[in-house]
């Protein structure tokens, strides 16, 4: 018993020297973080997100096109999946207005241009075989259209394209504008790309 009573007292000298002996200084606390750190912050977070492939930000990114989608029993989720495999950011500059309430942030992406792939599997295909799948019942035309899709996103390949987005600094916090939004989503359609 002495032993562990000898281990828990190391354990907790030992957490108390990590934690700084009882956390910060009250100064510290006090200083307030710059406006570019919370805004990167925000950035990294609001990309993080759509990173995950969270719902609520990808269905905000398109929700007319989910919805036509599931008229033909395609999952969305799975053409977003394939669409996002290879995204990724870099955040390249920071511009703030003077009273740093709005800024402009110029991100790096890498991604594949989805609507461009899938106009391209659609001209792809002749009229003899875009009139065989329209004959085909419902269940089974979404089943083909999802592994052709799909199989197009995958084939698509990633480009590298820079980006200005507007944030604006509402209630607190950073948030993407909805022109931001709407530049977004057209570069995940492939417009500009």
């Amino acid at each position: 018993m002495k032993y562990v009573w000898k281990g828990m007292a190391t354990l907790a000298v030992t957490l108390l020297v990590l934690s700084g002996c009882g956390g910060e200084a009250p100064e510290a606390a006090q200083v307030p973080e710059p406006a570019e750190d919370q805004l990167r912050a925000g950035v990294t977070q609001e990309l993080e997100r759509i990173k995950a492939l969270s719902r609520g930000t990808m269905g905000g990114l398109g929700s007319e096109t989910v919805v036509s989608l599931e008229d033909y029993t395609i999952d969305p989720q799975a053409l977003i999946q394939a669409a996002m495999a290879e995204f990724d950011y870099r955040i390249e500059q920071v511009a703030l207005n003077e009273g740093e309430t709005a800024a402009d942030v110029t991100v790096r992406f890498t991604i594949k241009p989805t609507g461009k792939a899938l106009v391209g599997w659609l001209e792809s295909q002749d009229r003899a075989q875009l009139s065989d799948l329209a004959t085909l019942p419902k269940e089974e035309l979404g089943r083909q259209l999802r592994v052709d899709l799909v199989k197009a996103i995958h084939a698509a390949p990633a480009v590298e394209t820079s980006l200005v987005l507007p944030w604006a600094y509402i209630e607190g916090r950073w948030t993407l504008t909805q022109e931001g939004q709407e530049a977004l989503t057209a570069l995940f359609l492939g417009e500009g790309v």
